[in-house]
């Protein structure tokens, strides 16, 4: 965003001239760089907004891949642990058990302790014994 900070300026100065000259006026006028300086000043804050939109999407984007990703290691293991899905997935502890825990909650995917262990199967899956 430093790039387009710095030809801000310039652009105001820019457009308070092309204003001037659509009213045959050889001069930049106080009215006319006021209204120059609104007009730059919605660009900035629609760069603002841009990048806010941008990094958002990028946000959701990861979390949906780690979503997947867990999604994914339940229906091609069939009944794992944490442990099995986080050496599937390659994805850390704290990001499996996250994404578990909202599974869980939303009642998508059932948790049975087996042995000292837990181990994870979709809702609507029929249980099925580790192999």
């Amino acid at each position: 965003m430093d790039g387009n900070y710095g030809r801000f300026p310039e652009k105001a100065l820019r457009v308070a001239a092309l204003i001037a000259s659509l009213e045959n006026n050889p001069r930049i006028e106080i009215n006319h760089w006021a209204c120059a300086q609104e007009i730059v000043e919605r660009w900035r804050r629609n760069l603002h907004e841009l990048y806010r939109q941008i990094n958002e999407e990028e946000k959701e984007k990861k979390e949906l891949t780690i979503l997947g990703k867990v999604k994914r290691a339940i229906i091609e293991k069939g009944f794992p642990t944490k442990r099995e899905i986080e050496q599937y997935t390659g994805l850390s502890s704290e990001e499996v058990g996250k994404e578990l825990d909202k599974l869980k909650t939303e009642g998508r995917i059932i948790e049975e302790k087996v042995g000292k262990t837990y181990r994870y199967r979709r809702a609507s899956q029929e249980k099925k014994e580790p192999s």
